[in-house]
């Protein structure tokens, strides 16, 4: 069973931790690189993982540090594309996984925590025309210039618009004419 704390944990105490049989891993969201560089060196003799989680932009580094995987927001925009950087890594080829990252990072990873989550990640599966289903209350849609920095953040974006709310859900198919037909 996954429990989540919604509190950060020193290193000290996820080590302690570690060494309960009934804990296996952790997923690191404080975004504080030493710490998280502390947590995997006071646990490399425990059988006990680390997952990068909270900010993809950080799977890189902390699988440098010795992490073993990542709980990820991007890979449901991009699953080809980030499994990509994580086999390179895996397979030693660091320039490459590098490569990915910021191929990734810059546009897309940031662009999918601009909004409350799952706000953004929903709104980008939805431009890639897969099934997203609808926002539930109190989530609403996002902002035109949020909306439009999310299409910026990839090519394979198309045009399409997501939302649900209030209002109820909906999806429309923006044509590249100025007409528009309801999905």
């Amino acid at each position: 069973m996954c429990l989540p704390v919604l509190q950060n944990l020193t290193s000290d105490l996820i080590a302690e931790l570690a060494a309960h049989p009934g804990i296996v891993g952790v997923k690191e969201a404080s975004g504080d690189i030493t710490q998280i560089s502390e947590i995997i060196e006071q646990t490399r003799d425990e059988d006990f993982a680390v997952f990068s989680g909270g900010d993809d932009a950080m799977t890189l580094p902390i699988l440098a540090l010795g992490g073993a995987g990542v709980i990820t927001v991007t890979a449901n925009v991009e699953p080809a594309r980030f499994v990509a950087l994580y086999e390179r890594f895996c397979a030693g080829d660091y320039a490459g996984a590098r490569d990915m990252h910021y191929e990734l990072s810059p546009p897309l990873m940031r662009a999918l925590f601009i909004d409350t989550n799952p706000i953004p990640v929903k709104q980008a599966v939805g431009m890639r025309g897969m099934a997203s289903g609808p926002l539930r209350l109190p989530l609403d849609c996002m902002t035109e210039a949020a909306e439009a920095q999310l299409r910026r953040c990839s090519p394979a974006m198309t045009k399409i618009a997501i939302c649900g709310g209030a209002s109820g859900a909906w999806v429309q198919r923006l044509q590249t004419s100025s007409t528009m037909q309801t999905t």
